[in-house]
């Protein structure tokens, strides 16, 4: 059986883990937020183009990707 003094640096190591997993998990939801940031300036740079190109060749184009627009991903954190 582990003694207190076992117990109490294996519960220390547990707990500066778990800061470890708190401040990563902070790091992918702040990188997750600009990567969704990029990609909505990006989907609207497509769009953009899209209608001028449009309005130069006067038929209408199909450039979506198969992907989901950026506001439906969901997140794999909730």
């Amino acid at each position: 059986m582990p003694t207190p003094h076992d117990m109490r640096s294996r519960l220390a190591e547990l707990q500066q883990e778990y800061q470890r997993g708190e401040e990563q998990l902070r790091t992918v939801l702040r990188q997750e937020g600009e990567l969704r940031e990029t990609m909505m300036r990006i989907s609207g740079a497509i769009q953009v183009l899209d209608e001028l190109l449009e309005q130069e060749d006067g038929a209408p184009r199909e450039t979506r990707t198969n992907a989901e627009p950026v506001e439906r991903v969901k997140t794999a954190v909730p």
